[in-house]
């Protein structure tokens, strides 16, 4: 930070402009309003946007994948009654 603030007074800065523009370049602010870290506020915005994005995506797909299932499921059958005797099949139990 005191390089930094050396190589900003050699270009003609004042101590505090110099100090002001080190704390804005921390906060990832380059070249924006004084005092707000509009790189990282934009950032944390854009981030938090395409995560919401992304669970809605999710919950939709959770959902797709509940309603095809049952489709893909083969339907129990008891394939085998029908090797069985006719009379075993008519008796309860």
């Amino acid at each position: 930070m005191l390089r930094r603030a050396e190589a900003l007074r050699s270009e003609g800065l004042t101590i505090a402009d110099a100090m002001a523009t080190i704390r804005d370049e921390m906060s990832g602010n380059v070249g924006g309003e004084p005092g707000r870290a509009t790189g990282n506020e934009e950032l944390v915005e854009m981030l938090r946007r395409e995560n919401e994005h992304l669970r809605s995506e999710v919950a939709w797909l959770r959902s797709r994948v509940d309603q095809l299932t049952p489709l893909m499921l083969p339907k129990r059958h008891r394939w085998f009654t029908w090797m069985r005797p006719r009379s075993v099949q008519g008796q309860a139990g």
